[in-house]
């Protein structure tokens, strides 16, 4: 059910790669718009961040997008959370190669895997 629900992430890339991911041919993007909405993380909220969210994408078409959250007191789970396989769009293109896990202790952390074969 949850394999069908959207996680929608939107880079506004503008920070540059970083020499080492540049001299490897690698992009590396940081700080953009990133979002894990309510039906993803299973809370009563949608969370966003643009300080915790980094993205690496490879000339051999590897890209791998992973946000950290903070959940605010009054939202966080009883028990942990995890969600996998449900649809994540990334800067790159769409993959069902995804995670969510969110904690008691007020963390989440999205995770998006693209893989060319």
């Amino acid at each position: 059910m949850r394999k069908l629900l959207f996680a929608m992430l939107f880079a506004t890339v503008w920070v540059q790669a970083a020499p080492p991911a540049r001299a490897l041919g690698a992009t590396s993007i940081e700080e953009f718009r990133c979002s894990l909405p309510r039906s993803v993380s299973g809370l009563r909220i949608d969370l966003t961040t643009t300080e915790q969210a980094f993205a690496v994408a490879t000339p051999s078409g590897q890209t791998l997008l992973q946000c950290h959250f903070d959940v605010p007191e009054g939202y966080r789970p009883d028990r942990a959370f995890q969600n996998t396989g449900f649809r994540c769009k990334t800067f790159k293109g769409t993959t069902f190669n995804s995670s969510a896990v969110v904690t008691p202790g007020g963390k989440a952390h999205l995770k998006c895997q693209i893989k060319q074969s």
